[in-house]
């Protein structure tokens, strides 16, 4: 992994030098030449490979610097120190940089990445973080208790919230069709329960540790209880958990949209051909915010 300018431009110089080197090897030996062809062809596949590996330092590295990656896996604690580097690089700092920002010179940091943070306490890896303004958004699980999809709808069904519903209406497509696809890899489908995880939280004020865990969900009582619905005089008590589920989607929704100053009352049309079941009959959903 490159970790700063230095070993940046270092790495380009040595993927130049295979790129040259790489010219000169024909796909056969030359004739007359004494190298059988087996070894020749080794030889030629050894430096398309070691091109290959460097170019993909390169455009790492670049992609970092350049702010296009912005979120980093860690599925491991061992991925934490790796986060830390390329955290650093892609908000523009340098080793430098961050030295500074924690009183220390810069070769103690070099000193850090060179050993991917394993001579760093635990409190000096939370002061790293803090200084390049990184924030775990994961969980840490149990091996028995991984996170699975089957759980992940259960659980938001309890409270109202369909499968279909959410896959169609509140999951980024990309999440969405991660989950709907049951060839996913293990690994894929566990960080794409980690972002619709973290999507649920920001549109229902629910935790993952509440979602993956055992407790009762409740959905915020603030937001629910504030709103009130136009429902059929036919319909019965008590309110079927759908329309709380619905009346905290819509209050996110509107309060997100509506420009300041406009009165917070929204229509939200559920027709037949609508990707969301209809609640008590109804085929409109007024919602208006009590103040």
């Amino acid at each position: 992994m490159i970790k700063n300018e230095r070993q940046y431009r270092i790495t380009a110089a040595q993927a130049d030098r295979f790129e040259r080197s790489l010219e000169d090897y024909s796909n056969t030996p030359p004739p007359g030449s004494e190298i059988h062809p087996r070894l020749w062809e080794a030889q030629r596949e050894a430096i398309t490979n070691q091109l290959a590996e460097l170019r993909t330092e390169l455009a790492e590295y670049e992609a970092l610097r350049t702010g296009e990656r912005r979120v980093f896996d860690v599925r491991e604690l061992k991925d934490v120190s790796r986060a830390l580097i390329e955290g650093r690089i892609a908000v523009g700092m340098t080793q430098k940089d961050l030295g500074s920002r924690l009183k220390l010179p810069e070769q103690a940091i070099q000193r850090y990445e060179a050993t991917d943070y394993t001579s760093a306490s635990l409190e000096r890896i939370a002061e790293v973080a803090a200084a390049i303004g990184i924030e775990p958004s994961g969980l840490m699980t149990l091996r028995s208790a991984t996170p699975t999809r089957k759980q992940f709808f259960d659980r938001l069904a309890e409270i109202g919230l369909d499968r279909r519903f959410l896959l169609e209406r509140v999951l980024p497509p990309t999440i969405a069709a991660a989950l709907e696809i049951p060839s996913r890899a293990k690994d894929t489908v566990s960080g794409a329960l980690l972002q619709a995880a973290g999507t649920i939280e920001r549109v229902f004020k629910i935790k993952p540790t509440a979602l993956f865990g055992n407790a009762v969900l409740t959905l915020d009582p603030a937001i629910a209880g504030a709103t009130r619905f136009k429902r059929s005089k036919r319909a019965g008590k008590p309110i079927p958990p759908e329309v709380d589920g619905y009346t905290v989607f819509a209050h996110t929704g509107v309060t997100s949209m509506v420009p300041v100053g406009v009165p917070q009352v929204a229509m939200w049309s559920f027709s037949n051909k609508s990707r969301c079941p209809r609640i008590d009959g109804h085929t409109t959903l007024f919602m208006r915010e009590v103040t």
